[in-house]
């Protein structure tokens, strides 16, 4: 009886094995990225520098005259109240997933029709690699600016509104992925009323293998320069696979 007994747990330990060398969220088969190891100042922001962390740089532009960037940012900050650009680090939520800290993308559309940049992240050394997910959420610029309207040209949404973010995936040679990977963070069709507030889970494996990820913007709410709904969206847990 006792051979019986050292012989099942045996067996399932092995099973156990086993079934954990096949789990997608193994160490040795996924990084991710948690924006954790970036030391932050005391006023909760880094908005004037591109870091590489485990492999991907995440790219940023800043201006030392105007004191301006777009690109990536890096965050801590939580208030929900203030509103405005003064404002714009701030994710709409206690922090980030399940984590104290997060990445802020921001477009810039003039600088886009200025020379074409966009917010993007890249693989160094010309990798390919298959990314798994993205966690995103909204910063309280964009939520005030939609629901309280107190920031112009952005509008209050209403029925038939809506506002997204596109990842658009690009091969080491720079041909372009045909499909982007679309997500809506603000979406007032066919009576819904939907504002993401809360981290959800983006599946970026559609992209395939890539090299480069940019970060734009489309919604109803258009002006001469691009939406007017303020181009920023908080991001966290970037994962790929290793292989």
């Amino acid at each position: 009886m006792k051979n019986l007994r050292l012989f099942a747990f045996l067996f399932a330990a092995a099973a156990m094995v086993t079934f954990s060398s096949c789990n997608k969220d193994d160490d040795d088969d996924v990084t991710v990225i948690d924006f954790e190891s970036i030391e932050l100042p005391e006023e909760g922001y880094i908005n004037n520098k591109s870091l590489t962390l485990e492999g991907v740089t995440f790219y940023n532009n800043f201006n030392e005259q105007y004191s301006s960037w777009f690109g990536f940012a890096y965050s801590n900050c939580t208030d929900k109240t203030t509103n405005g650009y003064i404002n714009q680090y701030s994710v709409f939520g206690d922090g980030g997933y399940k984590s104290k800290q997060f990445a802020v993308a921001y477009y810039s559309h003039y600088n886009f029709l200025l020379d074409g940049a966009t917010p993007h992240f890249q693989f160094a050394n010309q990798e390919e690699k298959l990314l798994e997910n993205v966690m995103i959420t909204n910063g309280t610029y964009l939520v005030l600016a939609i629901t309280e309207g107190k920031d112009a040209p952005a509008k209050i949404f209403k029925e038939g509104d809506w506002f997204k973010v596109i990842f658009t995936g690009y091969k080491a040679d720079g041909t372009k992925i045909e499909k982007p990977v679309e997500f809506y963070l603000a979406d007032f069709r066919d009576g819904k009323t939907d504002i993401c507030k809360t981290w959800k889970e983006v599946d970026l494996k559609p992209l395939g293998k890539v090299n480069k990820v940019t970060i734009t913007f489309d919604g109803t709410d258009m002006g001469d320069f691009g939406p007017n709904t303020p181009t920023y969206v908080c991001m966290d847990n970037l994962t790929y696979w290793n292989e």
